[in-house]
């Protein structure tokens, strides 16, 4: 059953007023308290003196009310002992900066001393509490993605000689390395390893941009690891171990990693937390990429505490949520975050309305609610994302709302709204068993990548894809003929790849607005369902259908938001997939993951009736099969 807590900052609130709080969360129906993230000096005030007395009257009384507890390793930021006597630890900006102390997320995550002191408190926490009943789980550190208010990424001397070493272990020659980015243009060669430092300018060769945010996600990963092995060798294995990602897709970091990698995935889903444009669509995708990450129910270990209706929440249920904690219980009376939105006041008084809210949800939810299967099947939908592409577009003067980055939400929408859940899946993941593949905008796309998509084709599957694709490889390298990897594929050959001015397309005598990028193809084998009203490129193709071995493709020229859910239907009906006739943006249509009903949820704040539901403003309905 779906389990709700709250963030709670004990190190924050006077003693005397911890037993009334936990006493009101356990009568609102909240069942834990996540706890620790930012009380690194709160138990160790200098090094290596601890301070366990508040910590462990806090746990004393939550068995005492009867409320479990999230601990958290407390390494989101060093304290201030840390920072000064070890002032190497700190993040190295492009302009050779340190930032300074006094913020969170600033802690180089490839520095070995940081990790030494990280993995050091998380040892001594789970040695002294690994076997108490209280801890429900455990959380690794706190939103790591890289450093807060900066672009994500660190420039000291520990990132340049572990980018080295990653580049030796990845290519193994300095020559494949040229030979890889194509360094020869603007006089780039590299002839020495030690030639080669992280990429400071915005305008650095896209292959080292992009493998060197590939290493920096790779050692968050590594930082999460060996906290989670410290963790895991002393925790005892009814508490769970997890980490709250942010940042889901549009910073490059690669969280689909630290879900597969940890006991159980989780990630904070507050209103553009995954990115940006249309944030509804991808908070939904951001949840079917933690559920797909171990195919098994995930965790929200934050959820904002202002967005108190129950579509909201309703949806991360359905997409697989088996906890939600918000954040956070009782407003804080200084800091950063002092004007936080909460449950509670500082005084720690409720606020108007809702305490009530949350107990009529969790009264709803465990009514109407089936129980979750431990292991969840495969959607019948795959939604192919790429972290690689969205590295390039951080180089590209586009982030963080490029084409690629735009076109990821926007074709989600399409499917989300029609009733159609997907799994995420990423380029080189093999394709079996699903019935249609999204690909939006995958401009950067290897030849073995493709092979993939072409084997699922041919072996019956539908692709729904729409340009840029294949236009270059993972390096950013055009390839000879762009868009070669899948040009039989989609039976159309590109003729140029830069865009065109087109505004409008047609298809079947009605017109569709063109919002992004598009470009002229001329066709090979593909049947052509649209073309262009205007521009360059008019009476061109915009919209295609062609069919590949037993699949069929349907691809988009152009992007359109408006073409590319007419595509939507017609792709999913030939994958035989029951769509839903739901003209609402507002309103999302998901398949109960018991494949016993089919939830409506309501984000909007207008009644609509959608399939003979009615729905009220921001509401949800599960109806049963």
């Amino acid at each position: 059953m779906l389990k709700l807590g709250t963030s709670y900052y004990p190190e924050t609130t006077d003693q005397s007023e911890w037993e009334r709080d936990l006493k009101l969360m356990k009568e609102t129906g909240l069942e834990l308290t996540r706890i620790l993230d930012f009380a690194w000096p709160w138990i160790e005030p200098r090094e290596g003196e601890y301070d366990f007395n508040g910590l462990d009257t806090y746990l004393d009384l939550s068995d005492k009310v009867g409320l479990k507890v999230i601990l958290c390793t407390p390494t989101a930021t060093p304290p201030a002992w840390l920072a000064r006597q070890y002032p190497d630890i700190m993040v190295e900006t492009r302009s050779g900066d340190r930032i300074p102390w006094g913020r969170r997320r600033h802690a180089c995550p490839t520095n070995h001393i940081y990790r030494h002191f990280c993995a050091q408190i998380a040892e001594v926490l789970a040695k002294r509490y690994g076997n108490r009943n209280t801890i429900a789980g455990w959380q690794i550190d706190n939103e790591v993605f890289g450093p807060e208010g900066y672009p994500n990424e660190c420039h000291c001397p520990s990132c340049h000689f572990g980018f080295r070493q990653w580049l030796k272990k990845t290519y193994g020659s300095i020559e494949d390395v040229n030979q890889t980015w194509g360094t020869m243009f603007w006089n780039q060669v590299f002839s020495d390893w030690g030639e080669i430092q992280t990429p400071r300018s915005q305008g650095s060769n896209r292959g080292q941009a992009i493998d060197y945010y590939e290493f920096f996600s790779d050692s968050m990963r590594e930082f999460v690891k060996n906290q989670y092995d410290v963790l895991r060798s002393h925790v005892q294995p009814s508490q769970w171990v997890s980490h709250n990602s942010t940042g889901t897709f549009n910073v490059g970091v690669d969280h689909r990693a630290y879900g597969q990698m940890l006991d159980v995935a989780a990630w904070d889903a507050y209103p553009g937390a995954a990115g940006t444009p249309l944030r509804a669509s991808y908070e939904g995708l951001a949840h079917e990429l933690y559920r797909s990450a171990k195919r098994r129910p995930f965790y929200v270990l934050e959820t904002s505490s202002h967005h108190m209706w129950p579509a909201w929440w309703a949806e991360m249920r359905a997409r697989g949520a088996d906890m939600m904690v918000f954040w956070h219980w009782r407003s804080i009376r200084w800091g950063n975050e002092s004007k936080a939105d909460t449950l509670c006041h500082h005084d720690g008084s409720p606020k108007a309305g809702r305490l009530e809210t949350v107990k009529s949800y969790r009264k709803e939810i465990q009514k109407v609610d089936p129980e979750l299967p431990a292991e969840i099947p495969k959607a019948n939908a795959a939604f192919l994302f790429s972290y690689r592409n969205v590295r390039y577009e951080m180089r590209e003067r586009v982030w963080p709302n490029g084409p690629y980055l735009t076109s990821i939400p926007k074709s989600y929408q399409s499917f989300r709204q029609i009733g159609v859940s997907c799994d995420v899946v990423f380029p080189g993941q093999e394709l079996e068993g699903y019935s249609l593949l999204i690909a939006p905008s995958l401009e950067l796309l290897e030849f073995a990548e493709a092979e993939i998509i072409r084997k699922f084709v041919a072996g019956g599957g539908v692709l729904w894809a729409c340009a840029p694709f294949a236009h270059r490889d993972g390096h950013a390298k055009f390839h000879l003929r762009p868009g070669e990897p899948v040009q039989d594929i989609l039976g159309v050959r590109v003729i140029d790849v830069f865009p065109g001015g087109e505004t409008k397309a047609e298809v079947e005598g009605k017109e569709y607005e063109i919002e992004g990028q598009s470009f002229p193809v001329e066709q090979i084998s593909a049947t052509v369902l649209g073309t262009f009203s205007d521009g360059d490129h008019q009476s061109k193709p915009a919209l295609t259908v062609n069919d590949f071995g037993k699949g069929k493709v349907f691809f988009m020229t152009c992007f359109s938001q408006a073409l590319g859910m007419h595509a939507a239907k017609l792709a999913s009906r030939a994958a035989a997939l029951a769509i839903v006739d739901n003209p609402y943006e507002e309103v999302t249509i998901i398949p109960h993951l018991t494949g016993k009903g089919t939830w409506y949820c309501n984000q909007g704040s207008e009644k609509v009736t959608v399939n003979g539901i009615e729905l009220a403003p921001q509401d949800f309905v599960l109806k049963k099969s």
